[in-house]
């Protein structure tokens, strides 16, 4: 009886330790463990590829009949890698997504795992707007005309659950009044006003002619630590203007600890 207790002990022991080592060797470095499609139209297949390196000392087989890589949803699949990956080799995750019939902002993850690793969730987000119809219609003798001096931002370090903002300048070099109609970003951590260049009061239209403040006010979401605390979010505003009615904006950061 006590010799089999032992031996039980040994035992569970032994395969403790396997499942411990084994636990360790397999460890996935991604690139970037998200994507931001940005404006896409409805029906859009979008896809993006999502590369890794094998970090760990085993062999990664990624199976599909062991639901190594899983994606949250059925709008949704993933490829993947389907050869073997020696450490130091490289291998990919390709989310697809299906647009169709879903309008709106986005917000997906794809889970990937491998023999009891701590799993890695990946994410890719946007905004699917209706297909815009073509149409041979003139453009009106007066419409707005929308330029920016930048289209891409990075804030640098912000710290953890704290705002950030920047003012970009915006024109209306039009002969009608300009309009941000609407705005959407798929992480709805975005917020915005237009201000009077000269004394930063708020005003709601861009006369003909005239410069205006865009302030952005940006308060990003903690991302996966695969991404070294890297931001990348998009927002988009509808405009009035006939030739470009989408400014889409990328915003990025490094969150920092308090």
């Amino acid at each position: 009886m006590k010799m089999n207790l032992k031996n039980s002990i040994i035992l569970f022991t032994f395969c403790l330790f396997i499942h411990i080592k084994g636990y360790g060797q397999i460890k996935f470095d991604f690139a970037a463990d998200e994507h931001d499609f940005g404006v896409i139209e409805e029906g859009v297949i979008a896809s993006c590829t999502l590369t890794f390196t094998n970090a760990g000392k085993d062999t990664i087989l990624l199976s599909e009949a062991n639901r190594d890589v899983r994606p949250g949803c059925g709008c949704t699949v993933a490829e993947f890698s389907k050869d073997p990956i020696t450490p130091g080799g490289k291998g990919f995750v390709k989310p697809v997504y299906n647009s169709q019939g879903r309008i709106g902002p986005f917000h997906k993850t794809i889970t990937v795992s491998q023999k009891g690793t701590p799993y890695v969730i990946l994410t890719i987000k946007g905004i699917v707007v209706k297909k815009e119809e073509k149409t041979t219609t003139a453009l009106p003798k007066k419409f707005a005309v929308l330029s920016i001096d930048k289209k891409e931002y990075n804030f640098g370090k912000i710290k953890k659950g704290t705002n950030a903002s920047v003012k970009l300048v915006l024109k209306n070099s039009g002969k009608d009044t300009l309009k941000l109609k609407t705005f959407q970003s798929a992480c709805n951590c975005i917020q915005y006003k237009i201000l009077n260049q000269k004394d930063n009061s708020e005003i709601k239209y861009i006369l003909p002619g005239k410069t205006v403040f865009l302030e952005i006010l940006y308060q990003p979401q903690n991302p996966g630590v695969l991404t070294d605390s890297k931001t990348n979010d998009k927002v988009i505003f509808f405009t009035n203007d006939l030739k470009y009615p989408k400014l889409e904006i990328s915003l990025s950061s490094e969150l920092a600890e308090n």
